[in-house]
């Protein structure tokens, strides 16, 4: 059985010093920690293997390092942009879960709440492969699993923020979209 790990900030603007940060398993204790003072709180959810995970183990991040021998291997055999190709077919086709669909619920009940929700992804922008959009694509597919994170942003702009150029991705920047930030890490 796999161990549900939240992690969950909560940060309140009205005091900048009293944010805080707690992993846990247990959405109960989340409940109960955000109803304690809900006055200009911010809730971020991490996306992976917080609020789905993938059912194929190699593509599990424990299994990383792993994946990652893999993907410089093949990009050795049949170059950097062929195995892009492949490797964003494997992403399209992969079978994922939500991990716990409570939290569905427990999203969209602070959001009913006007709590703000943001979710967090170290995922880059931009195209992959045969994805021409692997941030829109992510943002699909929580909207998929019945996440929808812009509910809590009234609809704001998308925002790329060019002077945070990643180091792991120097083409890609990290953006807020649809409720969502990728910080291309």
């Amino acid at each position: 059985m796999k161990v549900l790990i939240f992690i969950f900030t909560i940060l309140l603007f009205s005091h900048p010093s009293s944010g805080k940060m707690s992993k846990t398993n247990d959405i109960e204790r989340i409940k109960k920690e955000v109803y304690k003072d809900t006055k200009d709180l911010l809730v971020i959810f991490d996306i992976g293997e917080v609020l789905y995970t993938v059912s194929d183990q190699i593509l599990e991040s424990i299994h990383k390092k792993k994946l990652r021998s893999l993907e410089k291997d093949m990009e050795k055999r049949i170059g950097k942009k062929e195995a892009r190709k492949r490797y964003s077919t494997i992403l399209l086709n992969r079978q994922e879960h939500v991990v716990d669909k409570r939290l569905v619920k427990f999203i969209k009940e602070l959001q009913e709440k006007n709590i703000k929700v943001l979710a967090l992804s170290n995922c880059f922008t931009g195209s992959f492969g045969v994805i021409k959009a692997i941030d829109k694509w992510m943002v699909n597919k929580l909207l998929k699993f019945g996440y929808n994170f812009e509910n809590s942003w009234n609809n704001m702009p998308e925002i790329e923020f060019q002077d945070l150029k990643s180091s792991k991705h120097p083409n890609h920047f990290p953006k807020f979209k649809r409720g969502v930030i990728f910080t291309c890490g």
